[in-house]
């Protein structure tokens, strides 16, 4: 009865705190009940939302502050983003008891085109270049690593950053894990054999980690978060590399997104006939038919072949046994 009790009144008093402290008091109740990555996620959204409802407590807000939200985060985020971001409001107000009766999400693409692409043969080397040229700059050399590794496995910012040292075996083969408090779904939890570049990038930042950041224990994340001071926490993973990343990209000269690395590594991966479509969701997590359509950007070159191949013309045999090639193109006038 006393914890029915403690419920009730937490309920009561969400209602009665501003905007910010609601939604944070919201998702400590719910840290047990969703993954590791879903709680970090909620905790961005979170702090995305606070700068527009400042002053505001959530009873305040109602369809039209929704609305002009929706307008206005639209000049830097795709719809799926701001749904989910507003979808925390949505549930807060639920658990209040008071749901947003007016409220619409921003219709999102049905179908699977993306901006996203791969890189072209000469786009790959350049930047295999650049990110070893930096690998022990000072500042980009976190992002010049992980962007070669990310290009070598597929693996995204967030399973990159969430790796601990325990997580992490050299060997014969070299073997990484990625656990849930990094994987986006359970299906993405998943082993990843470490070869050539992608090794060497590991090793890398193994040495990085101990060296630089002072890491040592099995529990310690690979890429430990930086303090005010510009020490090392290797107890909390850091949250970003962007900014490195975007200083790589210039120098190589290539215009493209941090997640096309993934775009890029299943393109290479899937246009290998040798590679099924059971290995690829070994590799990457959640390839299926959709997922493929998505991720999977088809060369010009594999266009071509088919073409060549439907444009092939076989022999055939007469009456008198001789082979012959049927004409291309059949012209009347010659009749």
């Amino acid at each position: 009865m006393g914890l029915l009790q403690g419920l009730v009144l937490s309920i009561a008093t969400l209602a009665t705190l501003p905007f910010r402290e609601c939604c944070q008091e919201w998702l400590e109740s719910r840290k047990y009940h969703i993954a590791p990555r879903t709680y970090i996620d909620y905790s961005n959204y979170i702090k995305t939302l606070a700068p527009y409802f400042v002053g505001l407590k959530l009873t305040d807000i109602d369809g039209d502050m929704l609305r002009a939200y929706q307008h206005e985060r639209m000049k830097k985020a795709g719809p799926g983003t701001i749904n989910k971001e507003l979808g925390i409001i949505v549930q807060v107000r639920k658990r209040i008891n008071q749901p947003i009766e007016d409220y619409q999400q921003l219709q999102e693409r049905k179908d699977y085109e993306t901006p996203g692409r791969s890189l072209t043969p000469s786009e790959e080397a350049a930047l295999e270049r650049t990110c070893k040229t930096f690998a022990n700059h000072e500042s980009w050399d976190v992002a010049a690593l992980c962007m070669l590794l990310a290009m070598r496995t597929g693996m995204t910012r967030c399973e990159i950053l969430s790796l601990k040292l325990r997580d992490i075996s050299i060997g014969q083969p070299s073997v990484l894990e990625i656990q849930r408090r990094g994987a986006k779904r359970v299906s993405r939890e998943r082993p990843i054999v470490l070869m050539d570049d992608a090794e060497w990038a590991v090793i890398k930042l193994l040495e990085r980690c101990k060296k630089k950041c002072g890491a040592s224990l099995p529990e310690h994340f690979l890429i430990p978060a930086m303090n005010r001071d510009h020490s090392y926490d290797p107890e909390r993973p850091a949250v970003s590399y962007r900014s490195g990343v975007e200083h790589i990209l210039a120098v190589a000269q290539i215009k493209c997104r941090p997640n096309d690395m993934r775009h890029h590594a299943m393109s290479k991966a899937l246009s290998n006939p040798k590679v099924s479509l059971a290995m690829a969701r070994e590799q990457f997590g959640h390839v299926d038919n959709k997922m493929q359509r998505r991720y999977y950007h088809g060369s010009l070159e594999n266009l071509i072949a088919v073409a060549r191949a439907l444009s092939e013309r076989k022999p055939v045999q007469n009456s008198t046994g001789i082979s012959v090639v049927k004409p291309k193109y059949l012209n009347t006038r010659q009749i």
